[in-house]
């Protein structure tokens, strides 16, 4: 817990992250709709909480406050999801191996939320690229979370609705970067 709270302190501080932060509070922030559903798919997990582990928490409470933050600051916004990163990549390498396996149920509703919540944040990650060679939102970037799905315990697959939703996992459905940012 030491190494994530001076990894976390790092992050926020770093000279990055000071250029980056005056760039994102030029980012429009989401729809209100959108902000709706992901906040009730986030709710939705709080039914999870009592089965989750120490590190499915703490990612659990950081994507209730991202999804919270969404109406309010793009710049708090990505604060957020670089210390979801901070707690997934300074995992000791066990835990990291249970955080992923595909058997840990939890934990891959966790991800597809990750990764749609990562899919919601285009517009803020291109500015964080700004200056380099990617320039613009990558609005047709595609992420499929079919064989989460396909693993997930029936009774654990209302949970991944929303986040195959987001990234066009649903055949007939779009991606929502291709229909809030076309």
């Amino acid at each position: 817990m030491g190494r994530e709270i001076w990894h976390l302190a790092r992050l926020s501080f770093s000279r990055g992250t000071g250029i980056i932060l005056p760039r994102l509070e030029k980012v429009p922030l989401l729809p209100e709709n959108v902000v709706i559903e992901a906040r009730k798919s986030v709710e939705l997990m709080r039914k999870l909480e009592k089965d989750m582990g120490d590190v499915e928490r703490r990612i659990y409470g950081n994507q209730k406050n991202m999804v919270r933050l969404q109406s309010v600051s793009s710049c708090q916004v990505y604060l957020k999801y670089r210390e979801i990163h901070a707690v997934v990549s300074l995992l000791p390498y066990e835990e990291f191996q249970a955080f992923i396996e595909p058997s840990n149920s939890i934990a891959q509703i966790l991800l597809t939320h990750y990764v749609a919540l990562l899919a919601l944040m285009a517009p803020i990650k291109s500015q964080e690229w700004a200056g380099r060679d990617m320039v613009q939102a990558n609005r047709h970037t595609g992420f499929r979370l079919n064989g989460i799905w396909k693993n997930a315990p029936e009774n654990m697959r209302r949970f991944l609705y929303w986040p195959m939703k987001v990234t066009g996992s649903i055949p007939g459905i779009e991606p929502y970067l291709k229909i809030i940012y076309p």
